[in-house]
């Protein structure tokens, strides 16, 4: 859902799983919670197109940045800006970075101020899954979510006292290690972590002498308790400290270099801290499931140049949910009625750097949401409605819809989602930050999508295999895009006239076969306005993730493709707006080696080819480059 400030959010929905089937070993398909707003379901129940990265697959491709590993997922377009603690965005399904709602643990997390989650801080040391959801959701989270959903999942406490550590050294001078304790029995279980990593980069301009370094750190706390059977009370928090240094892009109009990033002293901290707490109950045998949540988001950055303030802002987020479901069957069909009321407030200002102005008043957005949902499953069938309506107070009322179907045929499932998705303006955009850069636009509309896909799924080997093809389609209306009006080209945004058409085939391939682990996925994406491709969207992405267990070792092959993309340039000599970015593969090789009961080494390679390449327009990622360390379990 999207966050505003002060309105009430009611959300009516039906949960789009009923009941959740033993899957047997060696089966691929997996839990997913994000599909509902209570309770769980299985892939195989959800008409809509879900990827789950688990813990196992995590660990396995050794990721460091969760956004590395989203690049493993059908219809994600990464942009990172640079090196690691660039800003990073995601987009799905050739929309925009804003248009995909990011929670944590169903926690909303994207910034207050810009709109959208930016990536570059999230380490990935206490994340157990991944849930991606793609494709309009606006009917069950409201705003923000009209290109899709992603989850990320984080790690509980279980079982015994269980202390990690470990830590490792890189290329690029870089440094990171990560703490843990986990403890759980029947009645109170809690994690706590803290992760961090620092590098002193390379240069991200594509000539200079100096490099950009980054830091990130973090800190989680997840508890929970289980005051009865059917009653549990958890909770979290998470702070994330970051520091980027980075380059700036010479806007001097007559300098050789005008439009390209250049050496320069600039560096952007964040301060982010977002928490949660929620109370699930049952009853009647679970012929009612209830929720009541609170979340909050607290994020502030700070951009410097040359050792001066910038710009700083800040955004606070609030947000207050209760769900109810009720499950019920007759003769062999299974009916479930889900509703919800969400509340959310959310507010930015700009921090006066000097002597302040009504240009650092605080901002505030209100929503208030109702959704209403039925599911229904009858043997292989599995079908769902989901309705929604918003109410902002600055814009008008707003109604979003869901349909969904599912049906299996042996080992094979036929799904089908269709829906209506809703994007409205951030304060960013309807406010702006500087009257000399960038003005806000008061007037905005909010975006609106209609979509659907189909696809198919089939397993071979005994369900060891899955194989699964999806071709989607959408049209945004009044897209919100950035305008330079002359003769200062200061920067505003407007709505466009003209319709953003995005259709696509998304295939990914699945398979655990004895001591291999393998998985593959591609994407071909066409997302166009007015016959122009849009930017950072590739036409072509793909993956291939291979791992071989040895025992007490491990070695796996990772394959990441990016496609020739669009992206804007700001060379005032040339007569063209875009320039295209040249397509790359990224090899990476990793390894583990169990040195004893408690105590495992690991290593990798990331880009092995030492591919140049740049996710924006003239800032350039790194190199090859080499890291190993160790992990101690206790």
């Amino acid at each position: 859902m999207k966050s505003v400030t002060g309105a009430t959010c009611v959300t009516i929905m039906l949960s789009a799983s009923l009941a959740t089937p033993a899957l047997s070993a060696g089966e691929i398909e997996k839990i997913v919670v994000t599909g509902n707003r209570i309770g769980n379901t299985t892939e195989d129940r959800l008409g809509t197109s879900v990827t789950v990265l688990t813990s196992d697959e995590i660990a396995r491709r050794q990721t460091v940045y969760v956004s590395d590993i989203l690049r493993d997922v059908p219809s994600l377009a990464v942009s990172r800006t640079g090196g690691p603690g660039g800003a990073t965005q995601v987009r799905t399904r050739g929309s925009e970075g804003n248009h995909t709602l990011v929670l944590f643990d169903g926690a909303e997390v994207n910034d207050p101020f810009q709109g959208e989650f930016d990536f570059s801080g999230l380490l990935a040391h206490d994340i157990s899954r991944i849930e991606v959801l793609r494709g309009s959701q606006s009917a069950l989270y409201g705003s923000d979510a009209i290109g899709g959903v992603i989850n990320f999942i984080p790690k509980r406490g279980k079982g015994p006292l269980a202390i990690g550590a470990e830590g490792e050294l890189g290329s690029f001078n870089t440094a990171a290690g990560a703490l843990s304790a986990a403890w759980g029995d029947e009645r109170f279980d809690l994690y706590a972590s803290s992760a961090y990593r620092v590098t002193d980069g390379t240069n991200i301009a594509r000539s200079g002498t100096e490099d950009d370094a980054s830091m990130e750190r973090s800190w989680f706390l997840n508890t929970g308790t289980r005051l009865s059977p059917d009653v549990e009370l958890r909770a979290f928090l998470r702070k994330v400290l970051t520091r980027a240094e980075g380059d700036p892009q010479d806007f001097a109009f007559l300098s050789p270099t005008q439009g390209l990033a250049i050496d320069g002293d600039d560096v952007t901290r964040t301060d982010s801290l977002y928490g949660n707490v929620q109370l699930e109950a049952g009853a009647f045998d679970g012929l009612l499931e209830t929720k009541l949540a609170w979340n909050f988001t607290d994020g502030a950055r700070f951009n410097y140049s040359g050792g001066t303030g910038t710009f700083f802002s800040q955004g606070n987020r609030d947000k207050l949910s209760a769900i109810a479901a009720l499950n019920l069957a007759t003769a062999g069909i299974s009916h479930r009625l889900t509703g919800a009321i969400d509340w959310k407030k959310e507010s930015y200002r700009n921090v006066a750097i000097g002597v302040p102005t009504p240009l650092n008043d605080r901002r505030q957005l209100e929503n208030t949401g109702f959704v209403a949902s039925y599911d229904v499953a009858w043997g292989n069938l599995d079908a769902g409605l989901a309705y929604r309506h918003d109410r902002n107070e600055r814009f008008d009322d707003a109604d979003t819809w869901r349909a969904q179907v599912s049906y299996r045929l042996g080992d094979t499932r036929l799904r089908a989602t269709s829906g209506a998705g809703i994007k409205n303006p951030n304060n960013f955009e309807l406010f702006g930050f500087d009257p000399a850069s960038f003005i806000g636009n008061p007037s905005l509309k909010p975006e609106k999508s209609m979509g659907w896909d189909v696809g198919i799924d089939h397993f071979l080997g005994d369900r060891k295999i899955k194989l699964s093809a999806t071709w989607f389609e959408a049209t945004l209306e009044d897209e919100i895009w950035t305008d330079f009006i002359p003769p200062f080209f200061v920067a505003t945004p407007k709505n466009r006239a003209t319709d953003s058409q995005r259709r696509g085939l998304e295939l990914s391939a699945d398979a655990t076969l004895d001591a291999w682990t393998l998985a593959a996925s591609y994407t071909w994406t066409d997302a166009e306005e007015n016959g122009l491709q849009e930017i950072r969207r590739p036409e072509h992405v793909g993956s291939f993730n291979a791992s071989y267990d040895l025992g007490g070792a491990s070695v796996g092959l990772g394959l990441r493709y990016n496609g020739e993309q669009q992206d804007s340039e700001f060379i005032f000599a040339t007569p063209q707006d875009t320039v295209s970015l040249d397509p790359y593969l990224l090899v990476n090789l990793y390894g583990t080696y169990r040195l004893s009961d408690n105590l495992q080494a690991f290593a990798r390679v990331e880009n092995l080819l030492d591919e140049q390449y740049e996710d924006v327009f003239s800032f350039r990622a790194p190199g090859v480059s080499a890291y190993a360390g160790i992990r101690f379990t206790m």
